[in-house]
């Protein structure tokens, strides 16, 4: 889902784009996907954030953008992974 949602984004089609990271989001389990941004080069769980940050600005909620970019970026540091991290911050 985070891959279809961070595609459908920069194709420009927000509602299935949206669809997408709010799945990649919900399935995200923290505890189980740590080890995602040694095999992805970045956590998965802050791509999606990073990603519906980006989305909700573009769709006109700046509020909701930045709720997501701070989850995006607090998982950069929970992670302690400088890729992850420094991902989240670009996407905030």
């Amino acid at each position: 889902h985070r891959m279809m949602g961070t595609s459908s984004l920069v194709a420009g089609r927000l509602p299935t784009a949206m669809h997408h990271l709010e799945q990649a989001w919900s399935l995200f389990v923290p505890e189980r996907d740590i080890e995602s941004a040694l095999v992805y080069g970045q956590d998965l769980g802050t791509g999606a954030a990073s990603y519906l940050g980006v989305g909700s600005a573009l769709g006109g909620f700046p509020d909701r953008a930045c709720i997501w970019g701070h989850k995006a970026v607090a998982r950069g540091h929970d992670v302690k992974h400088v890729n992850t991290l420094a991902y989240a911050v670009n996407a905030t």
